[in-house]
């Protein structure tokens, strides 16, 4: 088969009209019918059955459709990372996050690509991982920052580095005056816990779940930011990733490491793992291993009115 010949039987398919297909292609109908007929040939089974002035796609024409329009859009990539490596230029970003990681480390690292590559015009989508896995499969990110483990083989996973969770208190908790909260201090106190849907969520639960802590839920929420105002309004505790420390400062909460149990989430770049990354992305993602590398290096605030600070 050749390129021609499926973007031929893309056009009809989708547009169910050979005459239609052949205007939009700017190609005649007499050879837009050859080059499927040559196709059908090639294949050994038909792919479109012609009905008078229409075509319907047949079975095999069902499963050609979503291979086909795959290996035009890889082809297309191909073509685009071509040209941008040729004239060594960098072209436009798709990046992808989640909700727990996108606002606290993409700011730093969008600021470090500004730096080194001034003309990339970054497009960024939060999501769940599942839905930016997809979205990187099927070419529309070409770079994505989620939290492992991840296993899909259709994409290559990189770890950037792993971080603790941290209990978070109101400022007048009793745990604001300790240093560290041993884990089974966290199973008399109301706490308010991430969704399931996130991977944070999912991850506090597993935690929960293998130290066989029973903790009262108060409060689901969507959002880290929505945990940390329950919990500086007095709802309840909770345990948030170490990047949500660091860049919430005015709000009357406080962080401290557990003492007795390593809880830490790894952050990973996921990429398609046949398509090379374009030299944006890879500018991308050596920005963002130098705003890692300076978020280690940055104090937790345990008390953003006073700046003191508790390194973890």
């Amino acid at each position: 088969m050749e390129f021609n010949q499926l973007r031929y039987f893309v056009a009809v398919a989708e547009s169910g009209s050979f005459s239609r297909a052949a205007r939009s292609l700017g190609v005649t109908q007499p050879t837009l019918s050859q080059q499927i007929a040559r196709m059908e040939q090639t294949l050994g089974c038909r792919v479109l059955d012609r009905l008078g002035r229409g075509v319907v796609m047949t079975d095999s024409g069902r499963v050609l459709l979503d291979r086909a329009k795959r290996i035009l859009q890889e082809a297309d990539h191909a073509r685009r990372d071509i040209t941008t490596a040729s004239t060594r230029g960098l072209g436009p970003l798709s990046l992808g996050a989640i909700p727990s990681i996108g606002p606290y480390l993409l700011p730093g690292a969008i600021k470090e690509l500004a730096g080194r590559a001034p003309e990339v015009e970054v497009t960024i989508r939060e999501d769940l991982t599942g839905e930016l896995i997809r979205r990187v499969v099927e070419g529309d990110l070409d770079l994505a920052v989620c939290s492992g483990p991840i296993e899909d083989e259709r994409v290559q996973v990189t770890t950037l580095g792993s971080e603790p969770m941290l209990v978070c208190a109101p400022a007048d908790h009793p745990f604001a005056q300790r240093e560290q909260i041993e884990v089974s201090e966290l199973d008399e106190e109301p706490v308010v816990v991430i969704h399931e849907l996130h991977c944070v969520g999912e991850q506090v639960r597993a935690f929960c779940r293998s130290n066989r802590l029973n903790p009262r839920t108060v409060c689901r929420v969507g959002q880290l930011c929505m945990a940390r105002n329950m919990v500086a309004a007095g709802v309840g505790v909770s345990l948030v990733p170490r990047m949500a420390a660091l860049t919430e400062p005015g709000v009357r909460v406080v962080y401290r490491p557990l003492a007795d149990q390593r809880f830490e989430r790894a952050v990973t770049l996921v990429s398609h793992h046949a398509r090379a990354l374009s030299s944006a992305a890879q500018a991308m993602v050596e920005a963002l291993r130098a705003e890692w590398a300076a978020m280690q290096n940055a104090p937790v605030d345990a008390d953003p009115h006073v700046r003191t600070a508790t390194r973890v």
